[in-house]
């Protein structure tokens, strides 16, 4: 049948066109992640590129492009690229 259109507790996101900075603040607050400027900048880059290119970039583009290293992004998003992109409105949860 498919995975449900929602991503996790219900925050309903249809595409790219019904994220904002309240639908990633939510999300990372529900894995225990207080959203600051250094996660935004991560995210807006992520959404920018993903919007630019039609496919999300690697964790190496976003250490090239903003300086990031491996240590600071894993503990930014502690879950990895997969999770930036569930906050970015870009992912999607697995279905279980």
């Amino acid at each position: 049948m498919g995975c449900p259109s929602h991503l996790s507790g219900g925050v309903k996101v249809e595409y790219l066109k019904d994220w904002n900075k309240a639908t990633a603040v939510v999300l990372a607050e529900r894995e225990g992640i207080d959203l600051g400027e250094r996660h935004m900048q991560i995210i807006t880059y992520v959404r920018d590129f993903f919007e630019n290119y039609m496919v999300a970039p690697t964790t190496g583009d976003i250490r090239e492009e903003l300086g990031v290293d491996e240590r600071e992004l894993k503990s930014l998003f502690p879950l990895g690229l997969v999770q930036v992109l569930r906050f970015a409105g870009i992912g999607y949860e697995p279905c279980f």
